[in-house]
């Protein structure tokens, strides 16, 4: 009765304490954006960051420009290489009712109404084989 009572105790404790932070949350996300802003005045304005960030940014400006053409290369050899055009020259045959009941052990009807069906449920039987049903 006593562990109950304290099992229970501790539960409305966890349970109103996750309550309480969640409710807080928006106050606390809050109290941090200003103290980003605050930061960010701090480092950037007042301590002159933004002269290290107008010098590094010519640096990582290059860098995206050269990611940018090497990628744009790639892709007008690729064009041009391999071109628009369909390069397959086999196409696969089509697969019958009557092939895929024969693969997988069952009549051609139950392989056309399980085509009809949006969903399909798999699972091996004793011997590895496939037992399939529709599911709807």
């Amino acid at each position: 009765m006593v562990y109950a009572r304290r099992s229970a105790e501790l539960t409305l404790t966890v349970l109103f304490w996750g309550v309480w932070i969640y409710l807080v949350m928006p106050l606390l996300s809050l109290l941090l954006w200003l103290a980003g802003i605050y930061l960010f005045v701090d480092r950037m304005i007042t301590l002159g960051g933004y002269h290290a960030f107008a010098d590094q940014l010519l640096n990582y400006g290059l860098a995206v420009l050269i990611m940018w053409l090497l990628l744009t290369l790639w892709v007008v050899w690729n064009v041009a290489r391999y071109g628009r055009r369909e390069r397959r020259n086999v196409r696969p045959q089509h697969v019958s009712d009557k092939q895929m009941a024969a693969t997988m052990g069952l009549t051609a009807a139950t392989v056309s109404r399980l085509r009809s069906h949006k969903t399909v449920a798999l699972h091996f039987e004793s011997e590895n084989r496939p037992a399939i049903e529709a599911v709807n």
